[in-house]
């Protein structure tokens, strides 16, 4: 009887121990449930390992499980790449009304009455050249990007750098684009 109480005592110490190495994670139970379905089920009856969900994951793709986020981020990157591109042909197609605009007010006038007629364009220059930096941007926050680009291309620099601060930034930069590229 002494021998059967001590086995009983001998294994709940070892079992005891071995369950407390497993629960601190001294012994990696990931691969011991790995090795073993049946130990796998076992850990899984005494609390100590949780099997990861299975996921439906394509071969060669990430799972959504792995980052549930991956799947927007992609369509965020994709979205925001179209508006750029959208922004970019926006911008290029209105410097080409800006320089069709500059061109057809430097081509002469048909009739001789007109050739009498001063630049309408060259006088809001002067004239907004004139203006304090401060006055100018309020009248250009008011007209469209074209318009504005074809007054800019053609006023003193030093106008320019005092009214180009007084706009929005983004304005500010999408008319800085279009300067550049006329």
């Amino acid at each position: 009887m002494k021998r059967l109480v001590f086995v009983v005592l001998f294994l709940g110490i070892l079992l005891g121990a071995a369950y407390a190495l497993m629960f601190f994670r001294i012994v990696k139970v990931d691969r011991l449930a790995a090795k073993s379905p049946v130990m796998a089920k076992a850990l899984t009856i005494l609390k100590l390992y949780r099997p990861a969900p299975k996921t439906a994951a394509l071969p060669g793709k990430p799972s959504e499980a792995a980052d549930p986020l991956q799947g927007e981020k992609g369509k965020l990157d994709k979205d925001r790449k179209a508006l750029e591109d959208r922004e970019a042909d926006l911008v290029r197609r209105e410097q080409e009304v800006a320089q069709q605009r500059i061109r057809m007010s430097k081509a002469e006038p048909a009739g001789a009455e007109e050739a009498t007629k001063p630049d309408p364009l060259a006088r809001l220059v002067r004239i907004y050249d004139k203006m304090a930096p401060e006055d100018a941007s309020k009248i250009f926050a008011r007209m469209n990007d074209t318009e504005v680009a074809a007054l800019l291309v053609k006023m003193k620099e030093k106008q320019v750098g005092g009214i180009l601060p007084q706009l929005p930034s983004d304005r500010a930069a999408r008319l800085t684009r279009m300067l550049s590229r006329q």
